[in-house]
């Protein structure tokens, strides 16, 4: 499951992100947040985290 969860903010990074205007002001981006912590804590805390 993180795998997945992970592909799938890649996809939205790479395919959609480009296209809309940039709403994170943060550093890292909040999808970059999303993954490393999907990637540390596992994908159920890691998307409360990121959420």
């Amino acid at each position: 499951m993180r795998k997945a969860l992970i592909v799938l903010i890649r996809f939205y990074q790479t395919a959609i992100s480009p296209y809309k205007m940039p709403s994170c002001r943060f550093t890292p981006t909040c999808s970059q947040y999303s993954i490393e912590a999907i990637q540390k804590y596992g994908a159920l805390k890691g998307l409360f985290l990121s959420a």
